[in-house]
């Protein structure tokens, strides 16, 4: 038995996984190390964080223009992904709500926001297809990301 690890991964959450995954494609000998029993069922960050999948739309250009990349981007590879290995996703995508004019200039800068990071689809909607939801809201809709991949 060999002593020699070529990559270890300390932690078997979401990420951990993620980049074991990864470089389990190009790579031989790739060793997750979880602590808990069961990998992303721990008592850590994997188990504690919303179950939201971002779309990109509340990062600015001038401070964080590489995190708004990367949640439009990841949001896409994320759904394809659980598409493609059939891992359970919501698509449900996310209506922002005002209840007041300035709230209303809130959404606005948001809805601006996500089309300068290029989030697909986004559109502010009407009072009517609102309403249809909720009475007292103003808001505008992201949708999911449409999949390239489809079941047969």
């Amino acid at each position: 038995m060999s002593n020699h690890i070529p990559i270890a991964i300390v932690g078997g959450g979401v990420v951990g996984c993620a980049v074991a995954w990864e470089l389990s494609k190009t790579h031989e000998g790739v060793f997750l190390f979880e602590r808990n029993p069961g990998i992303t069922t721990g008592e850590n960050q994997s188990t504690r964080n919303s179950g939201v999948i971002h779309s990109g739309i509340y990062y600015d250009q001038e401070t964080r223009p590489l995190k708004a990349a990367l949640c439009v981007e990841g949001n896409r590879m994320l759904h394809d992904f659980c598409a493609l290995y059939r891992v359970p996703a919501l698509k449900t995508g996310k209506l922002l709500v005002a209840t007041n004019r300035k709230e209303d200039q809130v959404l606005d800068f948001y809805l601006e926001q996500g089309r300068k990071n290029l989030v697909p689809g986004l559109e502010k909607i009407s009072a009517e297809k609102a309403m249809e939801m909720e009475p007292n809201i103003r808001a505008f809709w992201s949708p999911p990301p449409a999949s390239l991949i489809r079941f047969r």
